[in-house]
């Protein structure tokens, strides 16, 4: 299948900075806050083998707010919009962008003591096991809590607790809604592939570690409860050169509960990051 996506970002950000860590009440967190907002028009176009193509224009973007934190604590959300101009030929985008309406992708509460943080709520995560993809108009959410610390040194570690998912569509031309159906898919996948109920939710541990020169070693444990579980190891090593190679392991494994076969994957890969050409 041959794809073509085009995408255009128009950004419009209105952002209130202030040096105050701490407010001293309730309306100046709230004053002292921070929004942002970004327009996005979005072109998509697909040819499949039989050389018929289908394409979707449509236009949204967001606006999210979060307040100056009181001792620590803040609150903030994300309003997400799509909107479809236009589908030409069969409409094959029912799973991540066929799309009209609105959904609050983010309401959350957070609070932050030392190198200690709690979110609970509706929000975005980006860990490897537990991500929301953001490559169309609407990014994949969750609701749960996310616990961060820092105290070990050039180490960062999360717990974290899912029992919500939102998709990009609900596959009925309408933003995803938050339920217990999660896709299980690393890619971000579509409305109906790699989906699975998770009636009691998910669990996970992530690390990473960079206590070592040029050294990257990352982890992360998910118990999806009754379904499944997926071990995750990942470790980095940068040459420092002028171009950035680099040597790349990777490990996953994956244990069903059901009666579904298991399966383990290994990589190696040896690659460099071009920054510089001279010619």
């Amino acid at each position: 299948m041959f794809k073509k996506l085009t995408a255009i970002s128009l950004v419009a950000s209105a952002c209130l900075f202030t040096n105050v860590y701490a407010e001293n009440t309730l309306e100046e967190a709230f004053a002292n806050g921070k929004v942002k907002g970004e327009v996005r028009a979005y072109f998509n176009q697909e040819k499949q083998d039989d050389s018929k193509s289908s394409s979707i224009t449509h236009y949204g973007g967001f606006l999210s707010y979060e307040t100056a934190d009181i001792n620590g604590l803040s609150v903030g959300g994300i309003f997400q919009v799509s909107s479809v101009a236009d589908i030409n030929g069969a409409n094959r985008f029912s799973g991540d962008e066929d799309a009209s309406g609105a959904v609050l992708s983010e309401a959350y509460l957070a609070y932050t003591r030392d190198n200690t943080s709690l979110k609970i709520g509706r929000q975005f995560i980006g860990t490897p096991l537990v991500a929301g993809s953001g490559s169309r108009m609407i990014r994949q959410s969750f609701q749960g809590y996310t616990l961060t610390n820092t105290d070990l040194p050039q180490t960062k570690i999360i717990a974290l607790y899912v029992d919500r998912f939102q998709g990009r569509t609900n596959g009925k031309g309408n933003p995803g809604e938050f339920t217990k159906t999660f896709n299980t898919n690393v890619n971000g996948g579509s409305f109906g592939a790699y989906e699975r109920v998770l009636n009691d939710g998910a669990y996970s541990l992530y690390a990473q570690n960079k206590s070592i020169s040029n050294l990257t070693i990352t982890g992360q444990y998910v118990d999806a409860v009754d379904v499944f579980s997926t071990m995750y190891l990942d470790s980095l090593y940068n040459f420092k050169t002028m171009n950035e190679l680099y040597v790349k392991g990777q490990y996953i494994g994956t244990n069903y509960d059901t009666s579904e076969a298991s399966g383990d994957f290994f990589a190696v890969r040896v690659g460099a990051k071009y920054k510089n050409f001279n010619f």
